[in-house]
């Protein structure tokens, strides 16, 4: 490691105090340093100062100073910036960690969750830049920087802007390579004219690495491995990584296209389609529709969509809201009814949703489906990616014990954004029905938690229901999941005969009459829930109108609810199903109206990839 220059140190001596040599590029060299106002370390990068004459200093200031306005969590900002001796260098936030280049060479293959979430996190930064019309050009491990935190930062996007097609022929005829050759699309090869599908299939490249240990091509020489980029097929992923699902190979193929009409035609659509890459393909029932062309309907949408898991984020910081519920572990020896974590975990869902502004997510359905049939298999790392995944701030599990007539819940609240464990409470009781009624007592204790001091929650919609309807409506929230509408129809009826006043069981068990046809059956639903209307979270109850208004044939009416819904969960995948419906079933089928039909339905799928 070289010292930095005397002439930098010395016009930057006010500012800044140099350390070190910490790297040395193609483009430029990066030193570490001391911002003397803050105290905080920085990294100083640059321009290597035989690059100037091709690149012009002037040119290169400006561009540092547009890319200084991109503002993305994924991308590393410029703090500084200006020129010594004719010589431009730049000041960014010196990132503790490694780069993604380091680990590569450490693990050589990285977990397939780990490699989504760094590969979602830079096509969620390059779709921000690509929007404001910023193409990186040498999208690299190299370039990807990983913090304490695991969070993939993208660096050296004002070196890439600066370079346009014509700077870089002149780089080429220098004999500077521009880009590196294991990650160069074929046109970017060819020197000729580049846009963000470029850098989508450099991005295909890195996370190839990833998964397999090594890029798609490689070769003795910079010119034979451009000519395989040209030419080559990309080799099996699933040959090398068998664990990798076929969908996910499919989506890497697709970023790999040579031609790049052929690629993903955003970085935000390649995105959507990693955050769904290694979940389970839907498996779609034939069910006895009552409505003609919903079934074509929902199979065509699965044709479409049939590779997304849509993740439904646009980055941004975590959401203190919003909190993930995972399936309890329930102990091997436990006496408790199998099934019974997964019960709670709905039940305490439920409970989050009697307590605004909190915001439930059903971490079940982001789970593969060996840890959805067993939650001894959900680790720390998983809960917490797919916590961050769905910006959210906390995420709950725990874990349920059965000994005799004897049963515990325990619950742990965990804070995704710092890795840690806020708090864990822990409930016994004597009982058969024991069980969800201490899940209830739980995650009151861990609520103080999340909501503002002196705030209050009222449980009694729930707390105050018979045990037997409780036991029967999370029995048929599973069969809903599942899909199981006829068996989820038969539970919800037999809790509202238990308990007419469970008024969230009615809603449901509307739907579930809904999706097999019984319009009957729906409207009798309906109307048990809205006779309890105090029941219900707001969200449910407007649910429950639109519902009502949809069966009675008013279109207006029903969106009206499901947009008030919506306003309540954004992304509420129910709520969305059920306007595409009164797009598709009550309204002309004009192209308009399909059109917020398909919309609808797509909304819904992000919300629930099943």
């Amino acid at each position: 490691m070289s010292a930095a220059p005397q002439a930098l140190v010395r016009a930057l001596q006010d500012r800044y105090t140099f350390e070190h040599e910490v790297g040395s590029g193609g483009m430029a060299t990066v030193y570490l340093a001391r911002d003397n106002r803050h105290g905080s370390a920085v990294a100083i990068k640059v321009l290597r100062p035989d690059l100037v004459p091709l690149l012009g200093a002037q040119r290169f200031a400006r561009e540092i100073r547009i890319t200084a306005g991109l503002r993305h969590p994924g991308i590393l900002p410029v703090l500084d910036s200006g020129e010594v001796q004719g010589i431009p260098f730049y000041v960014t936030p010196y990132i503790q960690g490694e780069s993604l280049a380091q680990r590569l060479h450490r693990e050589q293959q990285l977990p397939i969750e780990d490699a989504l979430s760094i590969a979602y996190q830079i096509a969620d930064a390059l779709a921000l830049a690509h929007s404001q019309g910023f193409v990186h050009r040498d999208i690299k491990p190299s370039n990807i920087l990983l913090d304490e935190n695991n969070r993939a930062i993208l660096t050296d996007f004002g070196i890439a802007r600066t370079v346009d097609v014509v700077t870089a022929e002149k780089l080429t005829e220098s004999g500077i390579a521009l880009g590196t050759p294991a990650y160069m699309s074929p046109e970017q090869s060819a020197c000729g004219a580049v846009d963000g599908r470029s850098d989508i299939y450099s991005l295909g490249c890195v996370v190839f690495e990833m998964l397999a240990g090594t890029p798609p091509f490689t070769g003795s020489t910079a010119q034979s491995v451009r000519a395989r980029h040209a030419v080559d097929p990309p080799p099996s992923l699933r040959t090398v990584r068998n664990t990798v699902n076929p969908v996910l190979e499919q989506v890497i193929d697709k970023a790999l296209a040579k031609v790049p009409a052929d690629r993903f035609h955003s970085a935000a659509e390649f995105a959507e389609a990693l955050a769904g890459g290694n979940r389970p393909v839907p498996v779609w029932r034939r069910l006895p529709w009552s409505r003609k062309g919903v079934l074509a309907g929902g199979l065509a949408l699965t044709t479409l969509f049939g590779i997304w898991a849509l993740a439904g984020s646009n980055g941004g910081p975590l959401d203190a809201n919003k909190v993930v519920v995972f399936p309890l572990l329930q102990h091997a020896g436990s006496t408790a009814r199998a099934g019974i974590g997964e019960e709670v975990a709905l039940l305490i869902g439920s409970a989050l949703e009697h307590s605004e502004p909190l915001r439930w997510i059903d971490g079940w359905t982001w789970l593969d489906v060996k840890r959805r049939a067993n939650a001894e298999l959900l680790d720390a790392r998983t809960a917490r990616n797919i916590t961050r995944a769905r910006r959210a701030r906390f995420y709950i599990d725990g874990a349920v014990l059965g000994s005799g007539d004897s049963s515990t819940v325990i619950l742990r609240l965990n804070d995704a954004r710092g890795d840690s464990l806020v708090a864990q409470t822990s409930t016994s009781g004597q009982g058969t029905d024991a069980v969800a009624r201490l899940g209830l007592m739980a995650v009151s204790q861990l609520l103080p938690r999340l909501l503002a001091p002196g705030r209050q929650v009222d449980f009694a919609p729930l707390s105050e229901r018979r045990p037997g309807a409780i036991a029967m409506w999370l029995q048929g929230e599973r069969e809903y999941r599942q899909s199981q509408f006829l068996r989820a129809f038969e539970f919800y009826r037999r809790a509202i005969r238990e308990d007419s006043a469970l008024a969230v069981a009615a809603v449901k068990g509307a739907q579930a009459a809904d999706w097999m046809g019984y319009d009957d059956d729906a409207k009798s639903f309906v109307a048990a829930a809205l006779n309890h209307e105090g029941n219900l979270p707001p969200k449910y109850a407007h649910l429950a109108h639109g519902l009502q208004s949809f069966l009675s044939g008013s279109a207006d009416s029903a969106i009206a609810h499901y947009r008030l819904a919506l306003g309540f969960e954004p992304t509420w995948a129910e709520a969305w199903t059920a306007l595409g419906d009164v797009y598709y079933h009550l309204l002309p089928a004009e192209s308009p109206l399909d059109s917020l039909a398909l919309t609808a339905f797509i909304e819904a799928r992000k919300g629930d990839p099943d």
